[in-house]
């Protein structure tokens, strides 16, 4: 199983590198991390066609009622980490 998606994700990084990352997008929670940071850096510098946004439902107490993210043309969505 692990070799199985070792070799997913070396294919999904040669497309992301053929096209230049375009349509990836992370979503993050809010961050101070150099580490990050650095991360988020590289990502872009190596995929300029990919972004990420931030998104901290406590700061967004007012927005909770509302639907915050449309799924339905993702074909892969991958949670890390967090309840979607």
């Amino acid at each position: 199983m692990v070799q199985s998606v070792r070799t997913e994700l070396i294919s999904l990084r040669k497309c992301l590198d053929a096209n230049q990352g375009e349509g990836l997008r992370v979503l993050l929670g809010a961050s101070t991390s150099p580490t990050l940071k650095r991360l988020l850096e590289a990502m872009k510098a190596s995929w300029p066609q990919s972004s990420w946004g931030v998104f901290d439902p406590v700061a967004n107490v007012c927005c909770a009622t509302r639907a915050i993210c449309n799924f339905s043309h993702v074909d892969l969505l991958l949670s890390l980490d967090a309840d979607v």
